[in-house]
């Protein structure tokens, strides 16, 4: 396991003010999964560097569709997740 950080997205309209530990794990020859545990969110890739990259445009996606949600519309894990990516994600 390798032990590292999200610290961009792919979305121009989206900086990472504050890095987002991530944890990347083999699956198998071919496949890796990279991990924000503090976010819950996942994402994979057939090397560690796509599975990171996959990894920051899930929390791109994941930080715009809960924001455009209203709050009140959030369940408590979306509601959780968003306000910790809050914590680490702004709109340029």
């Amino acid at each position: 396991m390798l032990i590292t950080q999200v610290d961009s997205v792919p979305d121009p309209e989206l900086r990472v003010f504050r890095p987002i530990q991530a944890r990347i794990e083999r699956l198998d020859s071919d496949n890796f999964v990279a991990t924000a545990p503090e976010v819950d969110i996942h994402a994979s890739g057939e090397t560690e560097g796509e599975s990171l990259f996959n990894l920051g445009d899930m929390i791109a996606a994941t930080f715009g569709h809960f924001s455009a949600v209203p709050r009140d519309r959030l369940g408590p894990i979306p509601a959780r997740q968003l306000r910790v990516l809050q914590q680490h994600v702004r709109r340029r």
